[in-house]
């Protein structure tokens, strides 16, 4: 489970910023969101869901882009001498040019937190730091530059690896998390395989698996539940086909002409289908995996081409304990203000992304804001300028007067 993730120094964020998924210590309108929308892991309270809000270019979109290049580095750079190209500082800034971007997450896996970081640019890893905590936190390892500046040889053994004779094999290039992983370090494999597995990070504007769904769809017990999903949503479906073989496999739903009538009609999903049923037939893999298996799960764009009624009952699905039993984690990037309802959120669910002046993006919680009241309308409140993070409209006229 996502406790924080920290990082700065990368594209519109110049200072270090914080996604805190720790509940806060506060009291909601409706005494149940507190117990639904919260979970206890390690003595920790967490949040379920987290929404961030904010004008087009206020740098919200960037929290998807850091989360991604985190993964993706601690994924790839063992192998890819080239994984650091992604890493982009904060270029209004002449000493931010030449600093590295940070990057941190403390997470919970199988009741073992773990604090793990680095900062790099895009020639090399400048420091790389490893923390456990399981009654009190330890350091497993610190790295400067190429150099192992201290390993814990009671926790931490499996650095032993990376040393011969002429000293040790790290590259400055690459990870040492993502070495020892290469290497089979025990330690290392779990934290590796956490961001491997653990993480769905998508673009409600792609269709990531438009290519893979039809094979997914050979599974009966997959292809029943999508079915019955869709149907939630449009009672006119009636069924859903493959055609074709291999690679040329297509994805037909089957509707009832009308409730009197007995005939099916058959629709290309890519072609003849509406782009909300499209949405939500290629995001269902990704949420039924977050919800059966307690997955963090990222969505940018989390409204586009999605009803507001449809968008809250998926968010009601994470704040649910029925329906998340597993613990899943839901994060969107969006504008739908439908979402800011005290109904709905908590105050420590709600998180603002705007820009400053010198063109640098901050993060802020609604719970920050003084003299919020937990009965607010936080809707009509963030409309009204309230909590900022809204477009800068005041000279758009001007561009269209003749």
């Amino acid at each position: 489970m996502l406790v924080e993730f920290s990082f700065g120094n990368f594209r519109s964020f110049k200072e270090i910023q914080t996604l805190q998924l720790e509940a806060a210590n506060i009291v909601s309108k409706n005494k149940e969101m507190d117990e639904n929308n919260v979970m206890t892991q390690k003595g920790l309270d967490l949040l379920k869901f987290k929404a961030i809000y904010g004008a087009n270019g206020s740098g919200k979109s960037n929290v998807l882009s850091v989360l991604s290049v985190f993964l993706t580095t601690v994924k790839e750079s063992f192998k890819d001498d080239n994984i650091l190209k992604y890493i982009i500082p904060f270029y209004l800034d002449e000493k931010s040019i030449k600093a590295p971007s940070f990057f941190q997450i403390i997470f919970i896996y199988k009741d073992i937190e773990y604090r793990y970081g680095f900062e790099a640019d895009k020639k090399r890893i400048h420091t790389e730091w490893l923390f456990v905590k399981d009654k009190k936190e330890v350091p497993y390892f610190l790295r400067t530059g190429q150099e192992i500046e201290y390993y814990n040889k009671g926790k931490f053994q499996e650095a032993k690896i990376l040393f011969n004779k002429d000293g040790n094999i790290l590259r400055e290039n690459s990870l040492m998390i993502s070495v020892l992983f290469a290497l089979n370090g025990k330690i290392s494999t779990i934290i590796t395989e956490y961001f491997r597995r653990n993480f769905a990070v998508v673009s409600g504007l792609e269709n990531i698996w438009a290519n893979r769904l039809p094979k997914l769809l050979e599974d009966s017990k997959f292809k029943e539940r999508v079915l019955n999903f869709l149907k939630s949503i449009d009672s006119l479906i009636h069924g859903i086909n493959v055609i074709g073989e291999d690679r040329n496999k297509k994805i037909f739903i089957e509707r009832k002409m009308n409730s009197k009538s007995e005939k099916i009609i058959t629709f290309f999903l890519d072609l003849e289908e509406g782009e909300g049923t499209k949405k939500l037939f290629y995001l269902s893999p990704v949420l039924f995996g977050a919800l059966d298996y307690g997955l963090v799960m990222v969505v940018d764009e989390f409204d586009a081409r999605l009803h507001p009624i449809l968008s809250r009952k998926i968010v009601e699905l994470f704040n649910s304990e029925e329906t998340n039993s597993k613990g899943a984690q839901l994060i969107v990037i969006t504008h739908d203000t439908n979402l800011l309802d005290n109904d709905l959120l908590r105050r420590d669910q709600i998180v603002f992304a705007e820009k400053n002046k010198y063109g640098e993006s901050q993060l802020v919680d609604l719970v920050e804001f003084k003299g919020v009241k937990n009965t607010a309308s936080y809707e009509k409140d963030y409309l009204r300028g309230k909590f900022g993070a809204l477009p800068y409209l005041n000279q758009l006229d001007l561009i269209f007067q003749k």
